[in-house]
């Protein structure tokens, strides 16, 4: 990841959680998308940063969100969420851990 590409994100080896599918797949080799710098694949004039209030490596919104919202008695799209088959699953607290290649 670099400045240069917009830390693209390369993600591979997911381990979760039992019953947890690969969220972050959907977003592999995406640029990292702030509320100031849109970077998503997204059409809408309107970036996935802002309308998910979160920042994240963003394609076409998103099927993980950790950077959304705190909402510990509600699970929506914009609170910290993990898309598992049919529904999103809220978390009041999720770990990333990042490694050079």
């Amino acid at each position: 990841m670099n400045l240069s590409t917009n830390f693209r994100l390369q993600v591979s080896g997911f381990r979760g959680s039992p019953g947890l599918t690969d969220s972050l797949r959907e977003h592999n080799g995406m640029s990292f998308s702030t509320k100031d710098r849109d970077n998503d694949a997204g059409s809408s004039a309107l970036s996935c940063a802002e309308q998910w209030r979160g920042a994240w490596w963003y394609w076409r919104c998103h099927h993980s969100n950790p950077n959304g919202e705190y909402r510990p008695c509600a699970v929506t799209p914009r609170s910290m969420t993990w898309y598992n088959n049919r529904a999103y699953v809220g978390f009041r607290f999720i770990e990333i851990k990042f490694r050079s290649l």
